[in-house]
């Protein structure tokens, strides 16, 4: 009779208890949404993937997708409770640019955990060369990219325009230029905006950026319109033909304003509380692409050096003191002026260094940005040391370039500067103390003093245990002291990993100098492969990300612009910053400017070391 009831609760038992896995497994989910499936050509199609109860060890591989370029924008983690019941959603963000038109489907995305397999939903998305759902008139926004030349030599500025047209007011947009804040295969310097001569809008693009853009009247297609303009100078790295893509706006125009009824019209009060709402419009234009040639330089004739500027440059040298003694240093002052490529600008070589020993110092530049292009000048500084009292003038200086307003190679040599070298005085020469015996090796050696006298005993002999009882042992006690320190510290090693593990912001934080430690590791080992490119570019991804990791912020688009802005908001000292901006610069001339020369690679990889022991000290 006991059986007979016993079996059925047993039945009911192992239901309860299988059917838990099933219910916690349905909480578990993955899926895929977008902002938008219906876009044109160059605007960014902004993928999530949510993974609600899922914890993937890291962000999900897209398949691959020949019509999108994509790029991993970051991930976000949301936590909530209700009725006592913790839910854990973790979302990936990626950006995807349509590269043509036409229809298209987003693949499911695949994730593994504890052996079950889950997959998002397929996503399609209208890729249209121009916008098919405008309505009205779209002639009241426009936008256009010109060049300042569609042709142009290797390391030649170039002025990119960028003009948004608008004839009526703007409730809202989303502009997306795809070509900035870094464009591959080009240097990309920004024009400084001048206040006292222009007025100027804040603008942001790429939902991160923002600069300002240059606000004018013009007259356009016959009629006239409020002009937003923004200029950037392109310096091309490499020769070839390249696209510059269509920048795209989606914007809400006003048309007019709609009047809501106050209801004490009706007792005579003149719609005292009545209001009015703008009637907008949604617009979606883009630019035409543009295509910009990039030829290399022609042969150099024979006679001129192997690193050749670009630009149209006027050399002055100076030495001063003029009169030394034979070992004394000379500095020499080079300075270079003109239009052009000046930070890229080689210095100028000495048609011969015979009788001087040279040292070259790190070369100032101060040159101005504006839509004509770059000028400037570049002073070099270099010590002189004669070695002998025979030289009797510093030789002739050379600097080779390519003007590319002419197309023709130019040498510039200046005169040769005449100086006096004194003999150094007898008493003035250095004595050599110490110096060894020229007798053979090993003779009239005397010994003076011998060290440790007596027998060293070589063997400890018999140990004895004092005491018999290991009771009574410091090092019996000492293990159970240990016992209960390793137990707390595991305890908070235990609650440090649960509280990572939940925090992504956290996470990030506490981990950003491992992991920039790790691109510093990747540059030192392309140093030692030569690869200069590799090298920089794992330092700027240190630095990129390290920073991103500490401000919680996509690395994917940082440009000095966000970084200084950031890290201005969080207090960082100014020197730093600066310290920051600098080694952009700089690493960015040694990536992409294939005639750079004095890269001082050591003190570059130190100085990216210090930038983030000094960020590191710093209570983020």
């Amino acid at each position: 009779m006991k059986n007979i009831f016993f079996v059925p609760l047993i039945f009911m038992i192992s239901v309860v208890l299988s059917a838990q896995p099933i219910s916690a497994q349905q909480n578990k989910r993955l899926y895929a949404s977008v902002q938008r499936n219906n876009v044109i050509i160059g605007e960014p199609v902004i993928l999530t993937i949510t993974a609600m109860g899922i914890q993937p060890p890291a962000p999900p591989v897209l398949p691959p997708m020949d019509a999108f370029e994509v790029n991993f924008q970051g991930q976000s983690v949301r936590v909530e409770v209700i009725n006592f019941e913790r839910t854990q959603s973790i979302s990936y963000q990626y950006e995807l640019i349509p590269k043509r038109a036409g229809m298209f489907q987003i693949p499911p995305v695949t994730v593994v955990e504890g052996g079950y397999t889950f997959r998002t939903n397929p996503i399609s998305v209208r890729v249209s060369q121009t916008s098919t759902a405008v309505q009205g008139d779209s002639t009241d926004v426009a936008l256009e990219v010109t060049l300042s030349s569609t042709k142009c030599y290797l390391e030649q500025p170039v002025v990119l325009e960028l003009k948004w047209y608008l004839k009526s007011d703007i409730s809202g947009y989303s502009l997306n230029i795809p070509f900035l804040p870094t464009f591959k295969n080009f240097l990309i310097k920004n024009i400084e905006p001048d206040p006292s001569q222009n007025n100027y809008e804040k603008v942001q693009y790429n939902n991160q950026v923002i600069e300002y853009f240059e606000k004018t009247t013009e007259l356009y297609n016959g009629q006239n319109y409020i002009t937003l303009t923004l200029r950037k100078i392109l310096i091309p790295a490499s020769s070839g033909t390249f696209t510059i893509d269509p920048v795209t706006l989606r914007c809400d125009v006003v048309k007019g304003y709609r009047k809501s009824r106050d209801p004490f019209d009706d007792f005579g009060f003149g719609g005292f509380f009545s209001s009015s709402s703008p009637v907008v419009e949604r617009r979606a234009v883009s630019s035409k692409p543009v295509t910009l040639v990039v030829e290399p330089l022609p042969p150099a004739p024979s006679g001129f050096s192997q690193n050749i500027s670009v630009g149209d440059f006027s050399m002055t040298v100076a030495a001063n003191p003029k009169e030394v003694k034979t070992g004394d240093p000379i500095t020499l002052t080079i300075l270079v002026k003109g239009t052009g490529n000046i930070e890229g600008l080689n210095e100028p070589i000495l048609t011969t260094d015979k009788d001087f020993r040279v040292f070259h110092e790190d070369a100032k530049t101060d040159i101005k940005i504006t839509s004509d292009g770059i000028s400037g000048e570049k002073v070099f500084q270099t010590l002189l040391i004669p070695t002998s009292d025979r030289v009797q003038f510093i030789p002739p200086l050379k600097l080779d370039f390519f003007n590319p307003a002419t197309n023709q190679f130019r040498s510039i040599t200046s005169e040769q500067i005449p100086v006096k070298v004194i003999p150094k005085p007898v008493s003035e020469e250095p004595v050599v103390v110490g110096a060894a015996s020229e007798e053979p090796s090993g003779q009239n050696i005397q010994i003076i003093y011998r060290d440790l006298p007596g027998t060293i005993k070589v063997t400890p002999g018999t140990i004895i245990i004092d005491n018999g009882y290991y009771v009574n042992s410091i090092w019996y006690k000492a293990i159970f002291v240990f016992a209960l320190v390793f137990n707390i510290l595991f305890g908070f090693y235990m609650r440090r990993e649960r509280m990572l593990k939940s925090d992504t912001v956290l996470r990030r934080k506490t981990f950003a100098y491992k992991f920039s430690s790790k691109y510093v590791r990747q540059a030192e080992s392309s140093l030692r492969k030569n690869n200069i490119t590799d090298f920089y570019t794992n330092l700027v991804k240190a630095l990129n990300e390290y920073v991103a990791d500490k401000l919680n912020i996509p690395s994917a688009g940082l440009t000095e612009e966000t970084v200084k802005a950031n890290l201005q908001t969080k207090g960082v000292d100014v020197d730093i910053i600066e310290r920051i901006i600098n080694f952009y610069r700089k690493a960015d001339m040694a990536r992409f400017m294939p005639s750079k020369q004095n890269i001082d690679s050591a003190k570059d990889i130190n100085e990216v070391k210090e930038i983030i022991s000094l960020l590191e000290k710093r209570k983020w």
